[in-house]
């Protein structure tokens, strides 16, 4: 990371209502990955986010889109992807717990609960959309899912997802996905299959690397 290093989350700037959440949400100082990723997020730079699994990788890309997105947008301005239900339900309560005061709205669909409970969520508006990709594409199928205005598109746990064979479905995901965009993503571990994902579908990402098993992207821009 450029500059000095933040000791706390005032210094990353966010505003009040962003700080209010984190306060109250107990956490007193950045974890290692926040460190290096949030400054990054923030200034719009796409980033291969590698750090094991427990480091806090979902309030690093959280926390920059509760700055970002604005409580009165009716659009989707940003989608995270996931490989398991229980991981969207992780990220979606986390990204309502810390964003509390922020007036956005998120809403996680997934695959083994009703269609239609999960209509009716989306016609909130919500400003963040979790999903695992099965369901993802259902509900874009159907035209349930506006991806027209998505600024920003997360992601999580990408290594873990292509284990489970969705490369074929996060990659057919991305094609829906307007450009220019924003897209991050993070991982415990890097494989071939996500340097090929990283080549293709990212801008001159920023590969911030806090794990010791990794395979190097060519033309990646490293910080360390």
């Amino acid at each position: 990371m450029i500059g000095e290093t933040p000791v706390n989350f005032n210094e990353f700037g966010f505003k009040r209502p962003v700080l209010q959440g984190i306060q109250e949400a107990g956490f007193s100082e950045p974890t290692e990955i926040q460190v290096e990723t949030i400054p990054l997020i923030l200034q719009g730079e796409d980033v291969v986010g590698q750090a094991k699994t427990g480091t806090g990788k979902t309030a690093a890309f959280a926390l920059p889109l509760l700055q970002l997105i604005q409580p009165n947008e009716q659009q989707i301005k940003a989608l995270i992807v996931v490989p398991v239900r229980e991981l969207g339900q992780q990220v979606t309560k986390e990204i309502e717990w810390l964003g509390k005061h922020c007036g956005t709205r998120a809403v996680c669909v997934y695959g083994g609960q009703s269609i239609n409970v999960q209509l009716d969520a989306l016609r909130q508006k919500p400003q963040i959309v979790v999903g695992t990709p099965g369901r993802l594409i259902d509900l874009y199928q159907r035209r349930a899912l506006d991806f027209s205005k998505v600024e920003v598109v997360i992601l999580d746990e990408a290594d873990k997802m292509f284990e489970m064979g969705f490369r074929e479905d996060v990659e057919r995901i991305l094609s829906f996905l307007p450009k220019p965009r924003q897209t991050l993503l993070f991982c415990a571990t890097m494989s071939r299959e996500i340097n090929q994902l990283a080549r293709k579908y990212m801008n001159n990402p920023v590969e911030v690397n806090l794990s010791q098993d990794t395979l190097t992207v060519e033309g990646v821009k490293q910080y360390y």
